[in-house]
């Protein structure tokens, strides 16, 4: 048992250190659709309520020092009636973003869910914080920010 844990760390150090030597080329936004399906209503309505979900992530090892990964957000607004709990979809908007990094070691599945789980993450959000409230100011909804990230130093 100890020695599985020794070679986690070993792992989880050299996957950081390649995250840590990747350089981001680019972030590009191949694929966005946003849907008003109904008119926000305060008086019956008084509660709003957010979901905020990766759908599907993956990556492509086709060139050689290029590596690309991808990642479809979903974000749903809903109002929601106090009295009798109903759910009423007011918003849907999916985005795709594509992350160009440099890097030379090949992604596989281990890099792959570090690169999911720590870092897309923290590039991807910047991105959906000024899109959602932008789309929906355009299409006449109150604008809804999501919240900052917080990062916390980990021990070493």
């Amino acid at each position: 048992m100890k020695r599985k844990n020794q070679n986690t760390k070993t792992d989880n150090v050299k996957i950081r250190k390649i995250c840590a030597n990747s350089i981001i080329l680019g972030v590009f936004l191949p694929k966005l659709s946003y849907k008003r399906l109904n008119n926000l209503d305060p008086g019956n309505y008084e509660t709003i309520s957010v979901s905020y979900k990766t759908i599907r992530s993956s990556y492509d090892n086709s060139e050689k020092d290029i590596k690309n990964v991808y990642q479809e957000i979903e974000f749903l607004l809903f109002q929601l009636n106090q009295k009798t709990n109903e759910k009423l979809s007011t918003f849907e908007l999916l985005a795709e973003f594509e992350i160009s990094f440099k890097m030379q070691e090949i992604i596989n599945e281990e890099i792959f869910q570090e690169l999911k789980n720590s870092c897309l993450p923290l590039i991807v959000n910047p991105y959906m914080r000024e899109l959602i409230p932008s789309i929906m100011t355009r299409i006449g909804l109150p604008p809804i920010f999501l919240p900052f990230f917080e990062i916390q130093e980990t021990q070493k």
